[in-house]
């Protein structure tokens, strides 16, 4: 009995030390996968800063200066969203990707139309309710495109007369650009309309904040495989190998702020987190595949 126990301790030793030899291979393997997915992200970014980075692209927003009678900074942006913004995208998957050492990235120009409205009259008689401690400065007043990367932004034009000269601006929670307001526009002529055309390179995926109390976004593009797992779903969407089509409709009701406030609130990660949008989605993801193999491989040891 003594020599079978023996032989049986034996036969088990051999196995444990066969399955930690196959282990040290696997380890090996795991490192090598890591630091290639590294490398892959690394290039990723390095092709971004010099195209475009992730994007997102919301508003417009007017932003105006209101001034207040009491207070040491009585001068704080008002930002105002649109009654409607109704968004037509043609996102356009570069043929050629971008290549850097061994990684091949996909790129994209989006080509964004963006049309709406606001009633800033219907605003400011909301906003004073015959308080005469507030001034407003609607010379000052800016309308304000947040978007993600402006290294990105394309040929941006605005087809109304009231909004003209985009330049850098630095007062929004995110990054921006923004134009003056006219001169001779007047607030209380009734709903202010805005007309804007710009083209947005980036890579990755392509967001949309819901700066509008109601906001339509038709978006069409010849990605074969687009991801729609980040913020709302799409009401209608329709994939095949050409590409895809979706179509959002967002009301002021399906986000944690409201139509209008005051400088500093709400915060950035308020806003970003109302986002929703498509992903490039690589279906065959060579460094995704290796690690599931790694793992399953040492599973199965």
């Amino acid at each position: 009995m003594t020599s079978i126990a023996n032989s049986i301790s034996i036969k088990a030793g051999i196995l444990t030390g066969i399955a930690l030899l196959l282990l040290i291979p696997l380890s090996l393997l795991d490192g090598l996968v890591k630091e290639r997915t590294t490398q892959r992200d690394s290039a990723v970014q390095s092709v971004a800063r010099g195209w475009g980075d992730r994007q997102w692209v919301g508003g417009p927003v007017l932003a105006i200066p209101v001034t207040t009678d009491s207070g040491p900074d009585n001068t704080r942006d008002w930002y105002v969203l649109p009654d409607r913004l109704d968004v037509a995208v043609e996102l356009q998957v570069q043929d050629t990707r971008r290549r850097l050492g061994l990684y091949d990235v996909p790129v994209y120009v989006a080509r964004v139309h963006a049309t709406g409205e606001f009633d800033l009259a219907r605003e400011i008689t909301r906003l004073v309710r015959g308080d005469a401690s507030l001034h407003l400065h609607l010379d000052q007043a800016r309308l304000v495109l947040p978007i993600r990367d402006p290294r990105g932004l394309r040929n941006l034009t605005s087809r109304t007369r009231e909004f003209q000269d985009f330049e850098p601006y630095s007062g929004f929670p995110l990054l921006a650009v923004a134009a003056t307001l006219n001169a001779a526009t007047n607030a209380s002529g009734g709903p202010q309309a805005f007309d804007l055309s710009f083209d947005v390179a980036g890579t990755q995926s392509l967001e949309f904040l819901p700066l509008a109390r109601v906001m339509s976004v038709q978006a069409h593009g010849n990605w074969a495989d687009p991801g729609f797992t980040d913020g709302l779903l799409p009401i209608e969407r329709q994939i095949d190998a050409r590409g895809f089509t979706a179509k959002w409709q967002v009301l002021n009701l399906n986000r944690t702020y409201g139509d209008r406030w005051f400088q500093d609130s709400p915060s950035a990660q308020a806003l970003l987190a109302s986002g929703f949008g498509v992903e490039l989605v690589q279906p065959v993801d060579i460094y995704q595949r290796a690690t599931r193999a790694v793992k399953y491989g040492g599973l199965f040891v």
